[in-house]
């Protein structure tokens, strides 16, 4: 409850200072608290001990775009287990929908890195649904290039077509503000 009143780089710096001397139990309450603080600074003990089990469950739970890159790290390593790497796929579609163009290295770029660390269709879907919350001509291009693939031509169908209403949508509200 004092995280939530008190979501400031200040809060994160004391959060983050406080990892090297916790206990394990206390690291754990540690991570959980900060994937609630969600700045820049946060993430990156927590992606140091990616490792840990808590440590990855507050990745996974990270409000903001910030966890990305360690949660990409996490799917394209072949030797953590199958349910590891699908929660962090979930988590990176989760925080592309929610984050739409504002994630660290663009939408297009994490979701095609995702992509290639899919090991499973269904996790290629959820990255192509994600893509379809991104409302710009990369993101188009891109689900576009799936339609070949019977697997996630429906999948990606339906994104290209939520994509087009976006871009409709937001044409429409530039229109409106002249």
């Amino acid at each position: 409850a004092i995280v939530d009143k008190n979501k400031t780089p200040k809060t994160a710096k004391v959060l983050v200072d406080s990892c090297t001397t916790a206990s394990l139990e206390g690291k754990a309450l540690i991570y959980q608290a900060l994937a609630r603080v969600g700045s820049d600074e946060a993430p990156a003990p927590v992606a140091a001990a990616k490792s840990d089990g808590e440590a990855f469950k507050a990745l996974c739970k990270w409000p903001d775009a910030n966890a990305v890159n360690p949660l990409l790290e996490i799917a394209a390593d072949t030797n953590r287990p199958l349910n590891d790497h699908v929660q962090a796929m979930r988590s990176i579609a989760r925080l592309v929908s929610a984050q739409k163009g504002d994630v660290p290295g663009g939408p297009v770029s994490v979701c095609n890195q995702a992509m290639k660390a899919a090991r499973r269709v269904d996790e290629k879907k959820a990255i192509i649904g994600a893509l379809g919350k991104v409302s710009n001509d990369n993101a188009l291009k891109t689900v576009q290039s799936y339609f070949q693939d019977e697997e996630l031509k429906e999948a990606a169908k339906a994104a290209e077509k939520s994509i087009q209403n976006g871009m409709k949508n937001a044409k429409g509200k530039k229109k409106r503000k002249k």
